[in-house]
């Protein structure tokens, strides 16, 4: 078999799974479990590294035996909270890890229909509509289009079977991922800062903080005075009822007051917000005066 790492980086998806295939043709469940484990171990690692800065020392550094990022655990959970796979991706790589897991450890009495083996390969889920087949066929002249199978795991499907197409789904989806990781590269941080230069960022923070509540306080302003307006004009309906009798008087009054409370309790509220906005502001205001103090020392330290 071509090597994983080459077979992932400098062959199409096709030529993957054609060599696949023949691996699946010629090998037992053994092999299969553990060569699948190793490609999407493998294939994590690139959606990473297309995450990363570039560095020559990262495969030893990072991804090397007893680094940070050197066992499939590793790799498959700070690809989740990066937010480079999703929650579906990570529960099928968890399941096809420990079904790798059970055939790497057990020698003897272990297949895909293993009684353990077929109980973790039932909770195998790929969305509605999310496989795509490695090979879309294509009806020259053809009037209509043709359909393929986007759900591919069915109810009687065999363990083994639900295994491969949930490992044909996870490959499609990673590598499709890693391509467009490779617009999201990240860059190696070189910028160096000077004293003064930190002070200015955190000054532009606060300054920042500044304004959003200010904005804030605006808007509480503006929609106090649309409640002062509805305030007003429910005293004077409860004032004109009191002059006036009508039917089920007692229960429009009622009607009446209840908003008469609620339109005063969200203005208490909208009172209480505004205290705590000024008393932030006064905080933010001492702390930014601070650092306009430390700046000016700052600067003119500078050699």
């Amino acid at each position: 078999m071509v090597h994983i790492t080459e077979l992932i980086q400098k062959y199409d998806d096709l030529d993957v799974f054609k060599e696949f295939d023949k691996e699946v043709a010629n090998n037992s469940d053994r092999g299969i479990a553990l060569i699948c484990g190793s490609i999407i171990d493998e294939i994590l690692k690139e959606l990473l590294k297309d995450f990363f800065i570039k560095s020559s020392k990262i495969d030893k550094e990072i991804f090397g035996v007893n680094q940070t990022l050197g066992t499939f655990d590793a790799k498959y959970k700070i690809a989740y909270y990066l937010g480079l796979i999703n929650d579906i991706e990570m529960k099928n790589i968890v399941l096809l890890q420990r079904i790798r897991n059970k055939f790497a450890h057990q020698i003897f009495g272990i297949s895909f229909e293993n009684e353990e083996i077929k109980n973790i390969a039932f909770n195998f889920k790929i969305p509605k509509n999310g496989y795509i087949p490695p090979v879309i066929p294509f009806q020259k002249g053809q009037a209509s289009l043709p359909k393929i199978d986007l759900n591919p795991i069915k109810k009687d499907s065999t363990p083994r079977e639900k295994f491969i197409f949930t490992f044909k789904y996870l490959y499609m989806s990673l590598h499709t991922r890693t391509m467009i990781g490779l617009n999201n590269q990240r860059e190696e941080l070189k910028d160096i800062m000077t004293a003064d230069q930190s002070i200015i960022l955190e000054m532009d923070v606060i300054n920042k903080a500044l304004q959003e509540n200010n904005e804030c306080t605006v808007r509480i302003g503006k929609l106090k005075a649309d409640y002062e307006e509805m305030l007003y004009r429910v005293t004077q309906i409860l004032e004109t009822l009191k002059n006036v009798k009508t039917e089920n008087e007692e229960e429009t009054e009622s009607v009446f007051l209840d908003q008469k409370t609620e339109i005063e309790e969200a203005l208490n509220k909208m009172d209480e917000d505004e205290k705590r906005i000024d008393q932030y502001n006064g905080y933010l205001g001492t702390i930014l005066k601070i650092q306009q103090y430390n700046h000016a020392v700052v600067k003119n330290s500078i050699e």
